[in-house]
């Protein structure tokens, strides 16, 4: 099954607690081309403004599957394709173009996910994995099996009181 990896940069951003009871919580909040990734340790602060930071998270791949070709199409053609980021206990899980992958990740409360713009370069590269090992199925509706002739031997719908189970 052919694969491709396509390396990613990813920005974080972390905002003070709106109550004394919530704690500081770290979020995805933006992807770029790996080739312009910053020489920075990942967990360094970036930016920090009013308490909100922008940490970088690192350089993170997307494993692209010609399995799922179809699901990438899907995500290309609806308007702005995106990327899902998932986060559990502050580090990256993983990150994943099936939109329908995404949407699985985004089912457990304990993950934070998050469906970030794909950068264009990652746009291009997806559309061309996609258009290279996409295969189209045609649609075949399924027939129902044939009804047994007239003749051919039957159990009764309903039983004779001889051989009911159930005693009166």
């Amino acid at each position: 099954m052919p694969r491709k990896l396509i390396e990613l940069g990813l920005i974080g951003r972390s905002a003070p607690p709106l109550s004394r009871w919530a704690e500081r919580e770290l979020r995805p909040f933006a992807l770029l081309p790996a080739e312009g990734a910053p020489a920075l340790d990942p967990g360094a602060v970036m930016h920090d403004a009013a308490g909100v930071q922008t940490i970088w998270l690192g350089v993170h791949g997307v494993s692209l599957h010609s399995g799922d070709a179809s699901n990438y199409i899907d995500n290309l053609a609806a308007g702005t394709p995106r990327l899902w980021v998932a986060m559990s206990d502050g580090a990256v899980q993983m990150l994943t173009a099936d939109p329908y992958e995404g949407e699985a990740l985004a089912t457990d409360p304990g993950r934070i996910v998050e469906a970030l713009a794909m950068p264009p370069e990652t746009a291009a590269e997806l559309a061309e994995f996609a258009r290279a090992h996409h295969v189209h199925e045609p649609f075949v509706k399924r027939r129902k099996d044939r009804q047994p002739d007239g003749d051919t031997p039957r159990a009764p719908r309903i039983l004779p009181p001889d051989q009911n189970w159930i005693r009166k």
